[in-house]
């Protein structure tokens, strides 16, 4: 890494909480794979109760290590890195990411070659070396409806077989916030991430506010970036199932009409009851139902009182 500020190309900031064993590996990958001298580590921890900060100090004493007092979530924590970072592009990296090689050389050639790029992104990999949604279409009140009614499974495979088919890089609408690059100056000029998101749809939310103000976002073809929470988190947990509906409830308030959100909230209050009520028919287990119940409870939040839900305006 360099030794002066004003050498820095890059800042590499990682949100960390617990699991830190995972965090580890994320940055021995990049100390491994990442060759450029100009560019500094930024990790901002979350207040773990696991013993990342002493790893850090321990394993990576390179590492600028900013420790919060309390879990003030992804957006904010992110948003406190990009503060402190020196360099003139951001590159934002989940704590669960495995480099196997290095992308960083054909990130930063977008930008070269595309002075209106703002996000970049990179096709990222399941921990068997399969392809991972890594990019997506805007947000609607079709797509969420056909989620809703369990249609989402049946068309993944079609998405996939497309990314599988590509082998150029893409401009794409909205990046997957694993890995991704923004110049610091756009990143600013957006005012950072809308802290409101606490975690999930964060991402969504900054690439459609680059795309409002004319810039263009890329997804780079490369295929040596490994994200593992694709699977251990964002499928299985419960936490993941409230934040990422608290977030589609936040940016559908904020980005869409009236009419979209009022629709949006009431055929989910629909269907989330009928599938409490089948979970408590089946005798599901007890943290599901809680989930189940919290999110039932966000939505009708959502109906009568939104703007308890989204504070703050860009």
């Amino acid at each position: 890494m360099s030794e002066s500020k004003s050498e820095i190309t890059f800042s590499i900031i990682i949100v960390s909480y617990n699991k830190h064993d995972l965090l580890r590996q994320t940055l021995k990958g990049i100390e491994e794979h990442v060759t450029s001298t100009f560019y500094e580590i930024i990790v901002i921890d979350n207040a773990s109760t696991a013993d990342n900060v002493k790893m850090i100090r321990k394993n990576f004493p390179s590492v600028l290590l900013i420790e919060n007092v309390t879990n003030r979530g992804f957006a904010s924590a992110c948003n406190t890195g990009a503060k402190a970072a020196s360099g003139r592009y951001l590159l934002f990296v989940n704590s669960d990411i495995i480099l196997s090689g290095n992308p960083i050389p054909e990130m930063l050639e977008i930008y070269e070659k595309y002075d209106d790029t703002a996000l970049v992104g990179c096709q990222l990999l399941n921990s068997d070396d399969t392809l991972q949604r890594s990019y997506y279409e805007l947000p609607s009140l079709s797509k969420r409806i056909i989620e809703l009614l369990g249609l989402k499974k049946l068309l993944l495979p079609i998405y996939l077989k497309k990314v599988k088919e590509e082998t150029e890089n893409l401009k794409v609408k909205i990046v997957k916030g694993a890995f991704f690059m923004i110049p610091k100056q756009i990143f600013f000029d957006l005012s950072g991430f809308d802290e409101d998101y606490f975690i999930y749809m964060e991402d969504v939310d900054l690439s459609y506010r680059a795309l409002k103000i004319g810039k263009v976002n890329w997804l780079v073809n490369t295929k040596n970036v490994v994200h593992l929470g694709w699977h251990v988190a964002a499928l299985e947990n419960s936490t993941a199932f409230i934040y990422g509906n608290k977030g589609l409830i936040i940016f559908h308030y904020k980005h869409y009409n009236r009419t979209n959100y009022f629709i949006l909230v009431i055929f989910s209050i629909l269907i989330f009851s009928i599938r409490l009520s089948f979970m408590k028919l089946f005798f599901s287990k007890a943290e599901s139902t809680k989930a189940m119940r919290e999110v039932l409870n966000l939505y009708f939040v959502a109906l009568f009182k939104p703007n308890s839900i989204y504070q703050k305006r860009f």
